[in-house]
């Protein structure tokens, strides 16, 4: 019963981020291009928190129940799923309870990447 709880809660918050066409812009483009202070892939400091579930590398019971296809190992692994993420992170959805959570400064590491356009 539990998981149903986390999983409709997820889906509240994710489903009208994804109907109302959210597109992650700001300082610089979703191609990879860095304007300003924006982060890229690899200065993003809250993926090891993210990995020791979501990774290409992991899995089985290891990945705790994580989808199989959403990792952030990789640029474009994290690229595809990165505005879910920030949705998750800021919201306390993710990491779960019972995991090492992100400190502020890898939460807002996250979200200036996402709002800059994911640059790699």
């Amino acid at each position: 019963m539990k998981q149903w709880r986390r999983v409709f809660r997820i889906l509240t918050l994710t489903l009208p981020a994804l109907s109302t066409g959210l597109v992650a812009t700001g300082c610089g483009g979703g191609d990879g291009g860095v304007v300003g202070d924006c982060p890229t892939y690899s200065q993003v400091t809250i993926w090891s928190k993210c990995t020791t579930c979501h990774s290409s590398k992991v899995t089985g019971m290891d990945r705790m129940d994580a989808t199989p296809d959403v990792n952030f190992d990789s640029y474009d692994a994290a690229k595809m799923q990165g505005a879910l993420a920030n949705t998750w992170v800021s919201t306390g959805l993710m990491p779960p309870e019972g995991h090492p959570q992100p400190s502020q400064a890898e939460k807002d590491s996250l979200k200036a990447w996402v709002d800059c356009g994911m640059p790699r």
